[in-house]
């Protein structure tokens, strides 16, 4: 009894496709496309109303004002800020540990260039650090990621990058870092 009601049910399909054929289809397709724009349309308009809702929430908020330091404590700060920083006798040692993050992440380093910037408004020596080099590009992220974290007296001023081809895997790349150190 089921094989004959499937039998019938096919043949009414193919009956109403020869009749209506592709149009019918087509016109279906496009109802079904266009309720589901609309109800992904209500979707983001609700989401929307939300967010503005939320934003003027946010604006009518009273901002909590920091209050200002007290200038015994803003000295200590900077003292220990000062603390921090290797002394112009250690700069050796913080660029050779630069070079051995280059060489933990397989990276080759072309002859850099280094230039001390005295600066005796802040009362610190900045050396800008040019260097460049040359590996793959998950490699050389590794590089800047690793000496900036070993180095927390070190930041990055900026890098430019340069491929042969699309195709070639190695990068040349040239970063500039300084490196901040105290006086001696």
């Amino acid at each position: 009894m089921a094989s004959g009601s499937l039998t019938l049910l096919r043949w009414h399909v193919a009956y109403g496709w020869r009749r209506l054929g592709w149009e019918l289809v087509a016109v279906g397709v496009l109802l079904l496309a266009s309720g589901l724009l609309l109800w992904q349309g209500r979707m983001l308009d609700r989401e929307a109303r939300t967010l503005r809702a939320q934003a003027e929430e946010q604006a009518h908020k009273p901002q909590a004002v920091l209050p200002a330091d007290d200038p015994s404590e803003t000295q200590r700060r900077l003292a220990a800020f000062y603390a921090q920083l290797p002394g112009n006798d250690e700069l050796a040692a913080e660029v050779k540990r630069i070079f051995l993050m280059a060489e933990k992440n397989q990276v080759r380093l072309a002859q850099g260039e280094y230039r001390p910037v005295h600066d005796a408004a802040a009362e610190l020596i900045r050396y800008q650090i040019t260097l460049p080099v040359k590996g793959e590009a998950a490699m050389l992220n590794g590089f800047m990621l690793d000496a900036l974290a070993a180095l927390p007296s070190l930041g990055l001023e900026g890098v430019a990058f340069k491929r042969e081809s699309p195709a070639a895997g190695e990068i040349e790349a040239r970063f500039r870092f300084f490196l901040l150190a105290r006086p001696q």
